[in-house]
């Protein structure tokens, strides 16, 4: 993946709420969580992940053709930041909060995705974390052409944060799963990151 760190000049398209296609991300927040009470969280937990990627997946192409057409270039030569923070636009839209894209570990392989959801307290069990990541993964996935994993790093963290706060890291599938073992054994998420992984 090609990550253009900084803002283009095309920035003020970012904030054209017009600018991408709302049919891209259909659930709305408060629907996913009503399915989600009605679910044991052990079962529905991969189920809601499978569901949030396949539903980034079958909407990326709309996306990617929003995006294009509002600033008449392809999808490749936009800065990267530019292209996640209009498709992360849409999650604000729909219920699931305020998000921002770290690359501050891209050296290590890793995008992190941060948000915080309020609106979502009562109801962000496992399965909507999961939908949440399984969204993030198929977006970055297809944006990366290559299979790429989310994981939830706040859920198991050791370190503090804020009521609603998320942090979903997004990688390789064996790196973000060692990484994922290392913070459920008490590791904090900085030591996680260290050590070698596939990019």
């Amino acid at each position: 993946m090609t990550a253009t760190v900084g803002y283009s000049t095309m920035l003020p398209g970012l904030h054209d709420h017009d600018a991408v296609p709302r049919q891209a991300l259909l659930l709305h927040a408060d629907f996913a969580a009503a399915i989600a009470s009605c679910l044991e969280v052990g079962a529905a937990t991969e189920v809601f992940y499978c569901v949030g990627r396949e539903h980034a997946v079958d909407g990326f192409r709309d996306f990617c053709t929003g995006l294009e057409s509002t600033h008449d270039r392809a999808i490749e030569e936009l800065a990267f930041t530019l292209v996640a923070h209009a498709w992360l636009w849409q999650f604000r839209q729909c219920g699931f909060g305020s998000w921002t894209v770290d690359l501050s570990r891209a050296d290590d392989g890793l995008v992190v995705c941060e948000g915080t959801a309020p609106s979502l307290d009562a109801v962000s069990g496992p399965p909507i974390r999961a939908f949440v990541a399984g969204m993030l993964a198929g977006f970055f996935s297809s944006l990366a052409q290559r299979e790429l994993r989310a994981i939830d790093v706040a859920r198991y963290s050791i370190e503090k944060t804020s009521p609603g706060a998320w942090r979903i890291a997004v990688g390789g599938p064996q790196h973000t799963k060692d990484v994922l073992a290392h913070i459920e054994s008490g590791a904090s998420f900085d030591e996680a990151t260290g050590g070698s992984h596939d990019r």
